[in-house]
Formats: C-alpha cells, structure tokens, sequence
C-alpha cells in the first residue's frame, strides 16, 4: 500500500493540490488498525479539476455506488495499481438535523510523513471521529479512536470546537463537548 501511496503523493504533489489521507489508512498510521485495502483521500473543491485529470490518466475511474446518506459534492472511486481509491471533495454527510461538512483547509492537515523523499499529508482523527459518528455502521471505528484518545491523548481540540459551529445532531454535539470536557 505505500508504493502506491508514494506514487499517488508524488502525482497530486506535483501540482501542488491541497490534499489529506484519511479513513483506514490514516487510523493505520496512528497504528489503530493493520490491515488497510482500500484509500480515502480528501481534495480542496479549487483542486479537483487537476485531481482528477490526473487520476484519469494514471488509473481506472469506476462506478459510484449511491448511499443517500451522502451529499459529497464531488466523489469519484478509482482503482489504482489494484487498490480502490475514494476521492472526496467537498465531503458532506446528511444526518436528521441537516448537512456536516468534512472541513479540508490547511489546519486540516495535522500529520505529515516523507516516505521516500515524498511528502505524505494526513487528515485528522478528530474529523473522522465525527464524520464517523454520523455515519451509519461506523460504530466500531469510533470505538478505535475513542480509545486512541483514552490511551495518546487528544491533539487538535481546535478542530472539535470549530465542528460545533457546523449543522450537528444535538447529542452529537454533545458527544463532542463531552470528550473535549475529558480532554
């Protein structure tokens, strides 16, 4: 999975796309989980053009499944070098109170690996705790981060606080401000 993870950086890199992993492959960089098959990844709305220009030339763009419970506004699946890849721009989540947004910006952006000379930038968990939390069958994975912050600690409060000014569930907004009351 690195190579292609490399390959991938190199290519979005090289066009200076803003960008983050996240979904399993960023709790497996947090040593959560081990086993990653497929890659999420997340691009700023102004790089998506570019983004998938390059995917197009680089991989296989495939079928979307439909799930209602998205309203991402740009999504596409890839297979690259065998792996599914799931480009989000613009990450939307509907949930009984309205739409959460993925937030991608440059505060966003918390972890940054160099795999082989090549710049890797990660996302936050503390945004896929929630995006988790509001998706249906994700139970597991809160689970796995909740308790990552229970045994490391919790690093970008910040982005927790900044998600209580979004459209939230009112006990999602409580299940946030409780654990930042932990923190």
């Amino acid at each position: 999975m690195d190579d292609i993870i490399i390959s991938l950086a190199e290519h979005l890199n090289s066009e200076n796309i803003l960008w983050g992993i996240g979904g399993l492959c960023l709790l497996r960089e947090y040593g959560i989980v081990e086993e990653v098959h497929d890659l999420d990844i997340i691009v700023a709305e102004n790089d998506v053009k570019k983004t998938i220009e390059i995917l197009d030339s680089i991989a296989d763009r495939k079928s979307i499944p439909l799930k209602t419970e998205y309203r991402t506004k740009y999504f596409y699946v890839y297979s690259y070098r065998g792996v599914s890849i799931d480009v989000m721009s613009t990450f939307r989540i509907e949930h009984s109170d309205g739409i959460y947004e993925f937030l991608l910006d440059d505060q966003s952006i918390v972890l940054i690996r160099q795999k082989q000379g090549v710049i890797i930038p990660f996302t936050s968990l503390e945004d896929w705790l929630i995006a988790y939390k509001l998706m249906r069958g994700r139970e597991e994975k809160v689970r796995m981060i909740e308790n990552y912050f229970r045994s490391e600690g919790m690093y970008h409060r910040e982005l927790l606080e900044r998600a209580l000014d979004q459209e939230l569930p009112e006990e999602v907004k409580e299940y946030i401000r409780g654990i930042l009351d932990q923190s």
